[in-house]
């Protein structure tokens, strides 16, 4: 499963357990992996979970 920023004018933030929290540039794609979250802007965050 892939994560893309789509130009999102609050940006897209991926935090991953271990490391340090990833700003996505417009357009970029990022490989998901379980336990993965997605901060989206104004308060707004998914939860990957249960990805094989």
């Amino acid at each position: 499963m892939l994560l893309v920023d789509l130009k999102a004018t609050n940006g897209t933030v991926l935090v991953r357990e271990g490391q340090a929290p990833r700003r996505l540039g417009q357009g970029e794609e990022a490989i998901l992996l379980n336990g993965d979250i997605a901060e989206l802007g104004d308060g707004v965050t998914l939860l990957f979970d249960g990805l094989l």
